[in-house]
């Protein structure tokens, strides 16, 4: 069954884009479907035509688009029409849903099925009459195997950054408050980017007198070191004693591998309506309420005891996603 996935993100310098990328196209590849074609993000799908024409069967990756009134999001739906004039199934997966543009809405009403990454998006498809299936980001789906070396002990607090420059700022103001505290433990601020180089931006506080003075990247990228790949972000990851992120990907990422976390809000409510969804909205924080806390209370309000094991069963739902699309086409 030739498979065309649509939405590419492995060319954005982001390890959650990479990585969720690997994830759809492992899951497309174990469900039966032949991954035949998988069309770059940067390019619109409508150049593609002749060979969407060719195809069995077409996913989109809606990761990071369908919110608000995105051109993107516009174009990506849109593929919905002309896949049901051509009697092409189209599926809408590993997305977010935060929209009333009715562009939007009209072109995924051509959509064979649609699955969600959380809740709150699903609800809002009902709300407007699309039918929804909430399903795993497809970075669980991720084959892991090498890249992961567990360390001998935790020993960091590892803070991200987030898509919203203004929680950023926020976090790195509690990481440079808490830097020099009589707790043993060092903290580091690790942004989860890759550039064209391959190389992987994990922050560290280099100059601890500089706080953060606005909500551009060049007043934050001032507290971002380089690090060599994925392996070494998977490796500072691990090592941490406490993660601090706003980042949706590296929530998942602590989920999976039970590393302690608190999460803090993104450009849409996918990380606290995740977190809501597996019972966890407690690691859950506004700025504010972050400022607040030491690092001893992070660390204790983020116990690790209480986090589920998701690994496994996040992929075993991301493959049955991708099994009964290859059914349905199959009966088509």
């Amino acid at each position: 069954m030739k498979t065309i996935l649509v939405n590419d993100t492995s060319n954005k310098p982001h390890v959650g884009c990479k990585l969720t990328m690997i994830g759809l196209k492992q899951a497309i590849e174990r469900s039966g479907m032949r991954l035949w074609r998988s069309l770059p993000t940067h390019k619109p799908w409508a150049i593609y035509k002749n060979d969407l024409k060719k195809t069995d069967c077409v996913i989109v990756n809606g990761e990071g688009v369908m919110h608000g009134d995105k051109e993107k999001a516009v174009s990506l739906a849109s593929i919905g029409e002309f896949c049901k004039e051509k009697k092409i199934p189209v599926y809408l997966v590993n997305t977010v849903f935060q929209s009333s543009n009715v562009r939007i809405i009209n072109g995924l009403k051509w959509f064979d099925g649609i699955f969600a990454r959380e809740s709150t998006s699903r609800n809002n498809l009902w709300a407007v009459g699309l039918d929804a299936e909430v399903a795993p980001d497809a970075i669980f789906s991720v084959k892991y195997g090498n890249w992961l070396v567990r360390p001998k002990q935790r020993c960091d607090i590892v803070v991200t950054d987030s898509v919203n420059l203004g929680v950023t700022a926020d976090i790195c103001t509690w990481a440079e408050r808490h830097a020099d505290s009589a707790s043993p433990l060092s903290v580091k601020l690790t942004k989860p980017k890759l550039r064209a180089s391959r190389s992987i931006f994990l922050t560290r506080l280099i100059d601890r007198h500089k706080e953060p003075t606005g909500t551009k990247n060049s007043d934050l990228d001032s507290f971002f070191v380089r690090k060599k790949n994925i392996s070494d972000f998977f490796s500072e990851l691990l090592s941490a004693h406490l993660v601090v992120t706003g980042r949706f990907h590296v929530i998942c990422l602590c989920l999976a591998f039970r590393v302690p976390f608190l999460a803090l809000p993104s450009n849409t409510w996918k990380n606290e309506s995740f977190l809501k969804d597996m019972g966890l909205q407690d690691r859950f924080l506004t700025s504010d309420a972050l400022l607040e806390l030491n690092c001893r209370e992070a660390i204790g309000k983020a116990d690790k005891e209480s986090m589920p094991s998701l690994l496994e069963g996040c992929r075993q739902n991301v493959d049955a996603v991708f099994r009964s699309i290859y059914q349905q086409v199959s009966r088509k």
